[in-house]
């Protein structure tokens, strides 16, 4: 995905579908962008992209020995504007 043109003026939303796709159906997702002036209602999931590290993990590992706990499989992917991207359990539950 490109850089928005106005980054300061500019927001990218997610278009969750209105119906939930059925259980063995990957979701469909459609990234759209919107002038900040435009004032678009959205509700927010926070979430951070990458390696998913536990808390708990024990403070005398280095970060690039923690195992990563959570990890993208293949059967949990959606599709977001036609590509399918892979995801975490938390984030699919999440949307």
């Amino acid at each position: 995905m490109s850089h928005l043109p106005k980054p300061d003026q500019q927001i990218r939303l997610i278009q969750l579908p209105d119906k939930l796709p059925g259980k063995d159906v990957k979701m469909e997702l459609k990234v759209n962008t919107f002038e900040l002036s435009e004032k678009p209602k959205y509700h927010a999931l926070s979430y951070t992209w990458g390696p998913a590290i536990r808390e708990s993990a024990p403070a005398r590992l280095r970060p690039e020995e923690f195992v990563h706990l959570e990890r993208p499989a293949s059967d949990l992917g959606i599709f977001c504007n036609g590509q399918e991207v892979h995801i975490t359990q938390s984030l699919l539950e999440g949307l």
